[in-house]
């Protein structure tokens, strides 16, 4: 009989459970609500830098959390040949999509100076791409790559949020996209995580 039907799944089985902890989902619903709170700050005539310091709390959480919580739950999880060749294809995407959206900034800050119907329009569509470039690409891709549904949330929302830019204003655009997609993420990140500690005990606890 040829064990490598049954490798793949043991393999599939410890790639999922390395991101059932819930952190990624945290720290994407903590991004989205730093959107939100820098809109409000700056409405409000507060310099909106502070975020830059939750974003960073946000990025401690992760990792901390990973190596605190989930590997002494699930421990190093080694990826087969198909999942090393999907994270490069995730990286060399995440890449792409950086350079694309920094190229189209330039040109859409270039063509300030034009005015006119065309000229909104064309700002409109310039806005719909960037969202689709800076949101719904890369978290689409991580959906796809980390089989992970939950990442379609910040896809469709952070487009959103870039497309209704000058449509609706600041602050209601920010709270109907990202603050609401950041909620939501929040929530579920925070329900995975439970769940996951109560589903991987670290071995000493079951002792």
């Amino acid at each position: 009989m040829n064990p490598e039907p049954d490798l793949k799944i043991l393999e599939r089985k410890a790639f999922h459970s390395h991101w059932e902890d819930g952190f990624l989902e945290i720290f994407i619903g903590i991004l989205f609500l730093t959107f939100l709170a820098g809109t409000i700050l700056t409405s409000i005539g507060i310099s909106h830098r502070w975020t830059y310091a939750v974003i960073g709390a946000g990025v401690l959480l992760f990792i901390v959390g990973k190596r605190k919580v989930t590997l002494p739950r699930t421990g190093q999880v080694r990826l087969g040949a198909k999942r090393m060749a999907n994270r490069r294809k995730l990286f060399a995407v995440l890449i792409t999509v950086q350079v694309l959206t920094a190229a189209l900034l330039v040109l859409a800050w270039s063509g300030r100076a034009a005015a006119g119907p065309a000229a909104g329009f064309g700002l409109i569509l310039r806005q719909a791409l960037t969202g689709f470039l800076l949101f719904t690409v890369p978290f689409g891709a991580m959906a796809i790559f980390l089989e992970n549904p939950w990442m379609l949330i910040p896809a469709f929302t952070g487009f959103l949020y870039e497309s209704l830019q000058g449509i609706l204003p600041k602050l209601w655009n920010a709270s109907l996209t990202v603050g609401a997609g950041g909620l939501i993420l929040l929530f579920i990140g925070i329900m995975r995580l439970r769940r996951f500690m109560r589903k991987y005990r670290i071995p000493e606890e079951e002792a």
